[in-house]
């Protein structure tokens, strides 16, 4: 009896496939019970839960015993209710346009439907998914990277090599065939031979992958495929198909199983869809046929499907010249982007992060960060750990993976094996500075990096670790890493005096480091170079934090403050798991080093994580806990800017002009600091700041000299300014409110004026690929 339908059985956690064709669906139970003991025997694990549709083929019986009897939990989906068995409905759907194309394209008659079937899971299995960050379900299943080299068109004429032992010396070495797939027990391609009618299964296969055989044949009447819609059809295709059945186990059966019964542990789907099409092949088995020594699979002979072809030589594509480009291997980069693992012992599993450990051990073996010596008594040991991360390139494509080694530094002792802890780290400003100050001068920006430089530093104290896991010596397993060098995760490794020494040795040298060529992409910022200067963009990096907060599909706001409520420490209640609260709050921080139309946002978000042109400004008492108020400011060069604040003042203020002198004094600080920069970098500035502020009282008390009783308190502040404003480095001048651009950075704004002073920070529309400089 020919095949009517087909069984999908999908695994929820790796979405691999598995489909079976049916000639009716009274076989789903058999086929089910066949999956479920090669489920237990090949992944040492049983099926948890099935999730199905509510049709006769399920809800029966047999069927409800089975599962009772092996503690499988039998869900159903309500009566026309498609979307309680989505991801299922939504396989079979990609399963039917893929099997729809591969049939239409290459102009094969519905009746060969199986082997496209076959096909089409074959395909879904070793492709990136995005659902599973670009894995495909094969490696993730089978801890296997699918190869694409042996790709090839579907339906494509080919031609098989006939082993020389069963021929004599005039007969063809090969024979016309059309490709449909790679079978599912062997490791070699699917032929159908057209003269005689049968599959031959051949692992040396020569392909035409531009000529269709079946695309000869002129035919009246369109092929239908509509056995691959869910509605019933009266129409019974008249072609007879291939009994080469689908298998249900995977395509790749040499694989070894995982050690780990956790990937089948989820939901496994199991739904039908209905293929009204006649076809003569046998009800689908359990397992692969047991006699597969015979390279070719009989067929009953069929009404001729198109005239004998006239026997050609093939030609191969390299004897005329013509070398086709292996374009799939750009799939095969991102189909190797193996998942964050949890701990080592995954990662040690899979060939990918396992090479990247490999890489971070021996550049730490190459620096001689260690010796190993026998573990002295009574002396602290920490631990070592592995770090795992996805490196990416500006446009947000996979570049590799990346593992780093580092120590366990809270359980160092102070006094003991480490002393004072001192964390260098450059400011936002110094990089925009920088930025800025080589544009003005239209100097070329160059990335340089010196790998591994946080490691050359030498250890004063003595410190003791344990030897990685995955890489102990196995001839002094108990011996334990003295460190002459320092480590990540140290803590005195990033204040290290040698560390700076070994630098600027490095950078006389010859430029002996690594050349990343013109300035493209350093921390997460992509930057592109045009005819206008520098765009510096953080847009993957926003969708990503998008992402992480899971709110892709929401409504996005113009606005990113609401103007009426003021957020307190008592508005909601409290997180139980405050983890992820700080974790996007940490994020947005990062964000604001390209959007600063967001720094008062975000600093009213980090004030409830538990507790900067020079326009200032001061949001007077805004705070409804403490009443204290925000002070806000930006600072350009030229027409560029370069830092900007949005900080919450750490005393009362009195009164408004109190809040805003306050913060004038904060601008001029950060303005003071930058003046001593562009004079390191020999770019002195020689003429004053000035400083824009909208409260005339302020400005008052920066040029009056005049001591007030009511500004007693704020003497310090006022000292400090005026002592620059008589010293001509610093003027402060009046700005109406309509045109303080600081008020961004104190509280929300209608849109229009946000709209206004977010241009003014110019903060513009990518007007390029940020993929690389132009």
């Amino acid at each position: 009896m020919g095949h009517r339908y087909y069984l999908v059985f999908l695994d929820d956690f790796t979405n691999f496939v598995w489909t079976f064709p049916l000639a009716k669906k009274s076989q789903v139970f058999s086929v089910f019970r066949s999956f479920h003991a090669f489920v237990r025997t090949q992944f040492n694990c049983c099926v948890k839960t099935v999730q199905c549709d509510n049709g006769g083929e399920f809800d029966n019986g047999p069927f409800r015993e089975f599962c009772n009897s092996n503690g499988i939990v039998f869900r159903f989906s309500c009566p026309h209710t498609s979307p309680q068995n989505g991801k299922s409905e939504r396989k079979i759907r990609s399963i039917n346009n893929i099997v729809r194309t591969l049939l239409a394209h290459a102009s094969i008659p519905p009746s060969f439907w199986p082997h496209a079937l076959q096909h089409a899971t074959y395909l879904l299995n070793i492709l990136p998914n995005k659902q599973l960050q670009y894995c495909s379900p094969l490696k993730r299943l089978y801890q296997k990277t699918p190869t694409y080299s042996d790709l090839k068109v579907f339906g494509c004429l080919c031609y098989p090599l006939f082993p020389s032992s069963t021929l004599n010396k005039l007969q063809a070495r090969s024979t016309p065939c059309v490709f449909l797939g790679h079978p599912s027990s062997q490791w070699g391609y699917k032929c159908f031979d057209l003269s005689a009618r049968k599959i031959i299964i051949s692992r040396h296969v020569m392909f035409d992958e531009s000529t269709f055989p079946f695309a000869r044949i002129h035919d009246t009447q369109p092929s239908s495929y509509s056995f691959l819609d869910d509605a019933m059809s009266p129409y019974v295709l008249q072609h007879m198909a291939p009994t080469n059945s689908a298998s249900p186990q995977p395509h790749y059966s040499s694989t070894s199983p995982l050690g780990s019964p956790s990937p089948l542990s989820p939901t496994t789907h199991t739904p039908t869809t209905h293929l009204h099409g006649d076809t003569s092949s046998p009800p689908p088995m359990a397992h692969p046929p047991v006699d597969t020594s015979s390279s070719t699979v009989p067929l009953p002979p069929v009404e001729p499907l198109l005239p004998n072809p006239v026997s050609t030589r093939p030609v191969t594509r390299s004897q005329h010249g013509i070398f086709k480009p292996k374009v799939p291997f750009s799939l095969h980069t991102t189909g190797t982007r193996s998942p964050i693992p949890t701990n080592p012992v995954f990662a040690l599993r899979d060939v990918n992060w396992k090479m990247a450990m490999d890489d971070e051990f021996d550049a730490l073996i190459k620096n001689k960060t260690w010796e190993l010596v026998p573990r002295p008594p009574n002396v602290n040991v920490i631990k070592s750990m592995w770090i795992f991360s996805h490196k990416e390139r500006s446009n947000g494509s996979f570049k590799r993976h990346k593992a780093r080694l580092v120590g366990d530094g809270k359980t160092q002792q102070v006094g003991i094996d480490c002393g004072e802890t001192f964390s260098p780290v450059v400011k936002p400003a110094t990089i925009r500075t920088v930025l800025s100050l080589a544009l003005s001068k239209s100097w070329s920006i160059h990335q340089l990096d010196v790998k591994n430089a946080f490691l050359h530093g030498e250890l004063k104290e003595t410190v003791y670790m344990h030897q990685p896991m995955g890489f102990r010596d196995p001839t002094r397993p108990d011996h334990v890493c003295l460190l002459k060098k320092s480590l990540y995760g140290l803590k005195q490794a990033p204040g290290l005096d040698s560390l700076r020494g070994f630098i600027i040795s490095r950078l006389k040298s010859e430029f002996a480091m690594k050349d990343l060529g013109p300035l493209s992409y350093f921390l997460g910022i992509a930057v592109t170079r045009h005819s206008g200067g520098l765009f510096l963009s953080q847009r993957k990096y926003a969708a990503e934090i998008i992402d992480r907060a899971g709110m892709s599909t929401c409504k996005p706001s113009l606005i990113p403050v609401d103007r009426k409520p003021k957020l307190g420490a008592n508005a909601s209640k409290s997180y139980a798991d405050p983890t992820q609260y700080r974790r996007l709050a940490g994020a947005l921080q990062h964000l604001t080093f390209t959007r600063p139309d967001i720094t008062y946002a975000v600093q009213q978000k980090c004030l409830f994580m538990l507790i900067q042109g020079r326009h200032t400004y001061a949001d007077w008492g805004g705070c409804p806990d403490t009443r204290r108020s925000t002070s806000g400011y930006c600072i350009y060069l030229g027409d560029n800017l370069i830092s900007w604040s949005a900080k919450r003042q750490p005393t009362l203020s009195c009164s408004s002009a109190e809040a805003e002198y306050r913060g004038v004094a904060n601008v001029v600080s950060e303005s003071c600091w930058l003046r001593n920069l562009l004079l390191e970098l020999h770019c002195p500035i020689r003429k004053a700041t000035v400083v824009y502020c909208d409260n005339v009282s302020a400005i008052y008390l920066s040029g009056n000299p005049v001591q007030h009783q009511r500004t007693k308190h704020i003497e310090m502040d006022i000292h400090f300014v005026r002592e620059k404003v008589t010293r001509g480095q610093v003027r402060v001048l009046h700005m109406p409110s309509r045109h303080q651009i600081a008020d961004i950075f104190t509280k929300g704004l209608p849109l229009v004026l946000f709209e206004d002073f977010r241009d003014s920070l110019n903060i513009r529309q990518l007007p390029v690929s940020t993929a690389g400089v132009c």
